[in-house]
């Protein structure tokens, strides 16, 4: 039997084995905290602080029946007279649905307008417009 066959070249390591060793162990955690870091900078920021702001949700034309070729600015109210928006209070939201409060004015109760809830799916919103709060002294 060959020299070089012998049982103590075969458990030796070879020479390269330990520092590729060390740089995972260094660079697989370095590496975990970089990607950790960067969610972090650009994770989606909280919306509670809108809570109780009056908004206005536009609806997803395609959910409406609305969809075409012709180009509809996301921000339009109404399309050949069809309301394609909301606009009240946000009172809730979870990962399904929110919740808006607003005045409904096909219901009038003792001349004013019936306040009601509306739940809507989250897959049904296009975007929500929030008028932005202005620090004005008094």
């Amino acid at each position: 039997m060959p020299e070089e066959w012998t049982d103590t070249t075969i458990n030796e390591k070879p020479a390269c084995f330990c520092s590729r060793k060390k740089h995972i162990l260094i660079f697989c955690p370095l590496f975990a905290l970089a990607c950790v870091a960067c969610w972090w900078i650009h994770r989606p920021k909280d919306v509670e602080p809108k809570l109780g702001q009056y908004c206005l949700v536009q609806f997803r034309r395609d959910m409406l029946g609305r969809a075409s070729d012709l180009p509809v600015s996301p921000t339009t109210n109404s399309i050949n007279g069809v309301t394609v928006a909301i606009e009240g209070k946000l009172l809730a939201i979870n990962r399904d649905a929110i919740l808006i409060e607003r005045q409904n004015p096909a219901y009038i109760i003792n001349e004013k307008p019936k306040i009601t809830h509306v739940w809507i799916p989250r897959s049904y919103i296009l975007l929500i417009e929030f008028e932005p709060v202005r620090n004005v002294p008094i």
